[in-house]
């Protein structure tokens, strides 16, 4: 980025919300600038980037809450069991405690666990695309500005000029050198200049109300002062390829919804083929039908949900009982199961439908990219034509004064010529701008804009 250039006929060239006086007749102080990386470092401080990371933050906590699924949880209770017979009742107390933690990397609880990691995935390219959006809407929305401001002070000099032309024809039509249909068509012209700066300025106050809703403040009297740079060529399109390929979003996103998929197919067959299995072991003072349990340690693990528990079961009355061991298993296995089978061709539609995307994905970024490249191409072919363009309004307003000198020409023919400058300048400006925007999308095509 580099300051403008400053025009022939006017010196300041935009400011927001207030008018744009002429440096050379102006006492007011200066605007404040506003230059393009301050606009994009304000970013930070929007509502949409900051919704972005709030969505990010959510997807954050949606992990925590998943790994926290997957570690220890203890609980403690009590029993208070009366019984009678023959008018004597006995009432037992036993406190207890119990542990359960998730063991077995195929538990459904790790699945969620590496599930959560992929959306984590997800979230963090959607906020950097969300960030990449906002930038260049943000960039086009401050060079819009700066265009608009231009075109305002291009139409306020066209108004003075339309002016100029309406009084010298009627000075003719007093001298009786010109006719009554030329004070007419001056006056129109006069007519049409002002409707133009107006909508001019009128556009130049929306600009800048949707620039300063964008960044959620107040720009009141903020001078936009940054010209983009010429954009550089660009890559190779293999290679703008490859790296997007890699880097998008949507590419991206697209191998985290096959792999969530496939995580899918995998749950469902486990589902399918692993018998519900328990094992379960308890050691201590057993009830063996007669007389309370006493202190009794136990333990299970859950085979097919990978899921360990444990308990600790001591009753506020001593126990008669003998110490003891205790061991059982039990298993079912599915013989025949119409819903699981079902839900396992659900998985391989799912899976199958999901690389379908994924390939989809890819040739549409492809596609993207070879058109991004193309716009950046085309737009700085532009530049050295409006560079030349400028060249030339500079020659033939050099001219227009030197003829102005030498007595051939007039004040009114080097004003025009020197407006011609500037609207050469403008377009020039515009060129520029279109080229960077080129630029911003074809980084955010191939994943390169990480603001």
């Amino acid at each position: 980025m580099h300051p403008p250039r400053p025009p022939r006929l006017t010196l300041a060239l935009t400011a927001l919300l207030c008018a744009v006086a002429h440096a050379q007749t102006t006492t007011t102080p200066p605007a404040a600038p506003l230059t393009l990386p301050d606009v994009l470092r304000d970013l930070h401080a929007a509502p949409a980037w900051q919704s972005a990371d709030l969505q990010y933050l959510a997807a954050q906590q949606a992990l925590d809450a998943a790994r926290a699924r997957t570690g220890l949880t203890l609980t403690t209770g009590a029993d208070l069991v009366s019984a009678g017979a023959d008018g004597t009742w006995q009432t037992g107390l036993t406190a207890r405690v119990n542990a359960s933690a998730t063991v077995l990397p195929w538990s459904p609880a790790y699945d969620a666990v590496r599930s959560a990691q992929r959306a984590l995935e997800r979230a963090a390219l959607e906020r950097r695309d969300a960030r990449a959006t906002l930038v260049i809407n943000a960039a086009q929305q401050y060079t819009a500005v700066r265009l608009a401001a231009l075109d305002a002070d291009l139409a306020s000099a066209q108004l003075r000029l339309a002016r100029r032309a309406l009084d010298i024809t009627a000075a003719q039509r007093a001298a009786g050198a010109a006719t009554a249909d030329a004070v007419l068509e001056r006056e129109a012209d006069v007519g049409s200049a002002a409707a133009s700066a107006d909508a001019a300025q009128a556009t130049l106050t929306l600009n800048a109300a949707t620039l300063a809703n964008t960044l959620g403040r107040d720009l009141t009297g903020a001078a936009l002062t940054t010209t983009p740079d010429d954009a550089p060529a660009p890559a190779p399109l293999a290679d703008l390829v490859a790296r997007a390929l890699t880097q998008r979003g949507d590419v991206r996103g697209a191998e985290a919804a096959l792999a969530d998929a496939r995580a899918q197919l995998a749950a469902a067959t486990r589902e399918r083929a692993l018998p519900n299995l328990t094992a379960n072991a308890q050691y201590g003072q057993l009830s063996a039908g007669q007389g309370a349990a006493g202190t009794v340690v136990s333990g299970a693990l859950d085979l097919k949900n990978g899921v360990a528990t444990g308990s600790v079961s001591v009753p506020l009355r001593a126990s008669s009982q003998p110490n003891a061991v205790a061991l059982g298993l039990s298993a079912s296995f599915n013989l025949l199961d119409p819903v699981a089978d079902a839900s396992v061709n659900s998985a391989r539609t799912a899976v199958a439908s999901a690389e379908r995307a994924l390939n989809t994905a890819r040739a549409a970024v492809t596609l993207d990219v070879q058109a991004r490249r193309a716009d950046l191409e085309a737009a700085r072919a532009q530049l050295p034509l409006a560079a030349a363009a400028v060249s030339r309004a500079r020659a033939n307003a050099d001219t227009a004064r030197a003829r102005e000198a030498a007595g051939v020409g007039t004040a009114l023919d080097t004003s025009r010529a020197d407006l011609a400058v500037t609207q050469a300048e403008r377009a020039q400006l515009a060129a520029r701008v279109n080229a960077y925007l080129a630029q911003l999308r074809l980084q955010a095509a191939t994943g390169d804009l990480t603001p």
